[in-house]
């Protein structure tokens, strides 16, 4: 099981009093490297829209001084560059650009692809010197490094990427590579591994001889290669042809030079992992292709940061530098084993399927109630599912909300923050123009995005906020919880639906009782509802702080997502049908209630029992599983009811609702063993609970010291599994299935581990 609990600080300067600045250089050449004189180099700020405009001098030089604002692009000649200069709180930053300015092939270059998949190759032969053939062009690609040198055998290839279909040739001993090639098309030009090196668009014209002259340096670096996995002797420190040039540097929290660490730069949307090792100064270089985009990671850290070269051409040169704050946790392999605060759990509700009956008017929740398994004399448990639904129009309270969301860099991967911002727009547009509204970020630092107000006329400044965010960064969630809430009660109402929403793939620097702290003193004011992004979520400290604060956590695992959650989800709890939510279960000595699974009872409970749950919105179906044990079975339990009760209120300050459903077990004559949930949905939902009950039993074991017990349950748990599905037929299962056995396998290498030591003696 990977345990990410991880920290990302980019250093922006050293600490001082005052704005902060920036010294910035920029030099401006063009594809051959030449110098562009007399540039127009301009910054504008994202935000306010402030101008700084500079002329290069005739080396295509100019430098800046900025000490205002927070974040400024590029702008050569009036084309965007795609580069952004922060502007950090405090303290002085230096920064050094090298540009390569060339518009007409920027925008040729935007219509490549770095996809060479499913082309079909044909290798020439041609002197160059051969007639066109009718309707082709010879095409003769001269291949010269920067230096003016003809580069012979080496690779060339043309691509026409519409049809999917290419040539390859070598250079002879001029530098020269020949191709025959249909008038008519556009080719995409390749020189050994850097892809589109240049073009060309061949007229139609009969008789037509084309010579191309590109400019190709080979990198100075000897790579190895095992599988996908490269490491890079670099032999001399610059770009290359499709080659950036890329420095990373590492702070390491507690030490200072992050030396001997090793970086992993993996491509998203590929499959090459570039890997390097810190010197003595805690600096990897890097040569790597243009035109992607990379994750980094560290052993004890991953997706850090990203670095964007997809839109990167020409000679490119980089550099960022991070700050390396490992979990100690994963640092050794016996943590491998989850501890009551880093359990990852998935909640077996979010598998539900079916729809269950709509209430039956007036009444504005609906109860369901089914036995798990008929019952006969070796029957000793049995498992209850109880349904619960809810219709109608919701409390019409003004909306007091604050959102606080995570733009560290973390959330830069897989599309995450693009995915958030957009179904955070779709919501915000559903919004009333009365509603109080603020949205704070974090990364290593808070930011106000939108101060708490009344919506208003502000929607669209709202959206542009919204739009405008972008991740990189470290991960302190502290201060904008403490925003978050201190804006929700600086316009508090018990006439309003008062409630703090935290959007955040959960790792954060601050321990979860220190995060639990800021609630506390808004529990009963404030609910707090948490969605968790990614597939490696947080799932403990989110749980906690939803729980906490009396709301629910939601998962979103990918991009599909986010919409469903935030418009289905998010938005109807804000007008909830049923408040103040609790389910009773009433049990007599024959049949007792030993467990709801996902709900814990509240304290002093017995008979009945009685759980929370969360406000029921129009259109909610949820899902309880109880179970039982049967204390003698014979035909007379079928006259020993259960009853279920929910009470709810439909106003804030209104009288309690009951709705109630009593269900007795059904009697069968035999002596075969019956299973629990015959039925394949409620058979799933149980394996899943059941699992998250195993899991829980397992980690608080684990955190007490009680091995033994943990491995022991863990065993039942797993032989219980393979009999509900002997075939593993249901993924969701099977991949809970699988990670009990890792943690299974953990603690028997655990064992070895403290035997070795106990022979092994002090």
């Amino acid at each position: 099981m990977k345990q990410l609990l991880f920290i990302l600080t980019l250093l922006v300067g050293h600490f001082a009093l005052g704005q902060g600045s920036v010294n910035l250089q920029v030099e401006v050449h063009d594809g051959k490297k030449k110098p562009i004189a007399y540039a127009a180099v301009v910054l504008i700020e994202t935000s306010t829209q402030d101008r700084i405009e500079k002329k290069a001098d005739g080396m295509g030089k100019v430098s800046f001084y900025i000490d205002q604002g927070r974040l400024w692009k590029l702008y050569v000649n009036n084309f965007d560059m795609e580069r952004e200069i922060e502007v950090p709180e405090k303290g002085q930053s230096n920064r050094s650009m090298s540009l390569t300015y060339n518009p007409a092939f920027a925008n040729r270059k935007a219509q490549q692809t770095n996809d060479r998949s499913n082309i079909v190759w044909g290798e020439q032969h041609y002197t160059g010197k051969e007639a066109p053939t009718p309707g082709h062009a010879m095409l003769r690609i001269a291949v010269k490094s920067r230096s003016g040198y003809v580069q012979p055998g080496m690779e060339v290839r043309v691509v026409h990427v519409a049809t999917k279909t290419g040539y390859t040739a070598r250079t002879d001993a001029r530098g020269m590579a020949a191709f025959m090639v249909g008038q008519g098309l556009s080719y995409d030009i390749d020189v050994e591994d850097a892809l589109n090196i240049s073009y060309v668009d061949v007229k139609k014209r009969d008789g037509l001889v084309l010579t191309n002259t590109v400019q190709y340096d080979k990198p100075k670096v000897n790579e190895t290669v095992d599988g996908d996995t490269i490491v890079q002797h670099i032999l001399k420190d610059e770009a290359a042809s499709g080659r950036a040039f890329y420095t990373v540097k590492v702070h390491k929290s507690g030490v200072g030079t992050g030396s001997n660490e090793t970086i992993y730069l993996e491509e998203i949307h590929g499959k090459k992992v570039y890997v390097g090792y810190t010197d003595g100064t805690g600096e990897a270089k890097f040569l790597l292709p243009i035109g992607k985009k990379y994750m980094i990671h560290f052993n004890y850290q991953r997706d850090v940061d990203v670095i964007d070269l997809s839109k990167s051409f020409g000679y490119v040169n980089g550099a960022m530098e991070l700050t390396y704050i490992p979990n100690p946790k994963l640092e050794h392999p016996e943590l491998f084993i989850p501890g009551r605060e880093e359990l990852f759990l998935v909640e077996f509700e979010s598998f539900l399927k079916k729809q269950y009956p709509a209430p039956i008017q007036p009444q504005k929740v609906g109860l369901f109630l089914k036995w798990g398994n008929v019952f006969n004399p070796k029957t000793k448990e049995a498992l209850l599912e109880i349904g619960y639904t809810a219709k109608g129009s919701g409390l019409t309270l003004p909306g007091n909300y604050s959102f606080v969301l995570d733009k560290s860099g973390s959330m830069a991967g897989y599309y995450r923050i693009e995915m958030l911002k957009t179904s955070l727009i779709d919501l915000v547009n559903q919004l009333s123009p009365n509603d109080y509204l603020s949205i704070f970020t974090f990364d290593d630092k808070m930011e106000t995005i939108f101060p708490h107000q009344k919506l208003g006329n502000n929607k669209q400044v709202l959206i542009k906020a919204i739009e405008g965010i972008e991740a990189g960064g470290g991960t302190d969630m502290l201060e904008a919880m403490k925003a978050g809430y201190e804006a929700v009660m600086s316009r508090y109402s018990e006439k309003q639906n008062n409630r703090v929403i935290l959007l955040s793939d959960g790792y954060d620097s601050n321990q979860p009782e220190v995060l639990e702290s800021i609630q506390k003193p808004y529990t009963d004011k404030v609910l707090c509802t948490t969605v968790g992004v990614g597939e490696d979520y947080n799932y403990a400290l989110l749980k906690l702080l939803a729980e906490k604060g009396r709301g629910v956590v939601h998962h979103v695992a990918d991009s599909t997502a986010f919409r469903e959650v935030f418009m289905n989800r998010v938005l109807k709890e804000m007008n909830p049908v049923a408040y103040d939510v609790r389910l009773e279960v009433v049990y007599d000595d024959v049949l007792k209630c030993e467990h709801l699974y996902g709900k814990s009872p509240l304290h002093g409970s017995n008979n009945p029992m009685v759980y929370t749950i969360p406000n029921l919105y129009d259109g909610a179906n949820g899902v309880a599983l109880a179970l039982f044990s049967i204390r003698a079975s014979n035909p007379d339990i079928a006259k020993h009811k259960v009853t279920v009760r929910i009470r709810y209120k439909e106003e804030v300050d209104g009288p309690d609702k009951v709705v109630e459903q009593s269900l007795a077990p059904q009697w069968q004559e035999g002596d075969g063993s019956l299973k629990l949930a015959v039925e394949a949905e409620q058979k799933k939902l149980y394996a899943i609970a059941e699992i998250n009950r195993a899991l829980k039993v397992m980690s608080d074991a684990y955190t007490v010291g009680n091995n033994a017990r943990a491995q022991q349950v863990l065993e039942e748990t797993i032989q219980r599994m393979n009999e509900l599905y002997p075939k593993a037929e249901d993924a969701d299962v099977k991949k809970l299935v699988d990670s009990m056995e890792g943690y299974l396998e953990a603690f028997k290498n655990l064992a070895r581990k403290n035997a070795l030591k106990q022979k092994k003696g002090p």
